[in-house]
């Protein structure tokens, strides 16, 4: 009981603070995000096992706060810390290992590692692939739509900034690509774990 408790405890101030964190980084606040953010990945480092999908959102919002600071090789290290903590709860068929992927990517890109870019970029659209065919089972319709439209949308970036590295690496021509691919935004909360439907199965699991 002490223990559910604590892990409780430890999801509230998880949620509070990546609001927070979130709003920072909306307004590019670099600065104050990075010490909101760093915050985030201490708590989801004292959560239990099951929250790992936690634990990789707090990884990749601070990916995303160094990335904007063009910290790009310090960003990297957390992604690795991300796709690890993902790879215990997400298959191929999971559109959020594709974004991480994605955003490996293009920090790969951005120190111009267009190796490695490329083959995050293949990767990451692979999945996207195998996520819109196999959504569909048990979800409602609506939910379907939007998220096989959202899918689509994503697909032809990751297949545009493949191909621009891939003219990078065969110096066919300069493709002035690099600054669009930051995006300022923060990255979205991983749809397996938002804060509202985490809080609520704790308290349901607390009455049982």
């Amino acid at each position: 009981m002490q223990n559910y408790k604590r892990q409780e405890e430890l999801a509230r101030q998880y949620f509070k603070e990546d609001d927070k964190c979130r709003d920072l980084v909306r307004g590019q606040k670099w600065k104050e995000a990075e010490e909101s953010c760093k915050v985030i990945v201490l708590i989801a480092d004292q959560l239990s096992d099951d929250r790992s999908l936690e634990r990789m959102g707090a990884y990749e919002l601070f990916d995303h706060v160094l990335r904007g600071q063009k910290r790009y090789e310090e960003a990297l290290e957390y992604y690795n810390c991300a796709l690890d903590a993902a790879r215990s709860r997400l298959t191929e068929k999971n559109a959020e290992l594709g974004r991480l992927y994605g955003d490996m990517a293009i920090t790969h890109h951005l120190v111009r590692d267009l190796g490695k870019a490329r083959e995050l970029y293949k990767e990451a659209e692979k999945i996207y692939q195998l996520a819109h065919a196999s959504i569909g089972d048990g979800d409602s319709d609506e939910w379907v739509v939007g998220t096989k439209q959202e899918y689509i949308r994503v697909l032809p970036n990751e297949r545009t900034h493949n191909l621009a590295a891939d003219f990078q690496v065969l110096a066919l021509k300069a493709w002035p690509v690099t600054r669009r691919l930051v995006v300022t935004g923060p990255p979205p909360r991983p749809t397996h774990v938002p804060a509202a439907r985490y809080l609520k199965a704790r308290t349901l699991r607390r009455k049982e």
